[in-house]
């Protein structure tokens, strides 16, 4: 996948963060289920697009809240 396709990827989840954080949803890691901040989603992001993953925002729960689940998804050269 080329590396505008990836940035741009990054970037439409980023916006999808930063309207969610202004609701006060919590995020979460989906695979180990601890709490992330902004910034720890953003990296998580970040760091999964870079390495051909997709990131899938799954709504869920954590301890007791609403939460929205950060969860790798599936591999980028796979969207075409």
């Amino acid at each position: 996948m080329k590396n505008h396709k990836i940035e741009q990827c990054w970037i439409d989840i980023w916006d999808d963060l930063y309207d969610l954080n202004a609701q006060g949803t919590i995020f979460v890691d989906g695979s180990s289920y601890q709490r992330l901040c902004l910034e720890d989603a953003q990296g998580f992001v970040q760091d999964t697009v870079y390495s051909g993953y997709d990131v899938v925002l799954k709504e869920g729960w954590h301890k007791g809240s609403k939460a929205v689940l950060l969860i790798k998804g599936e591999s980028l050269d796979s969207h075409g």
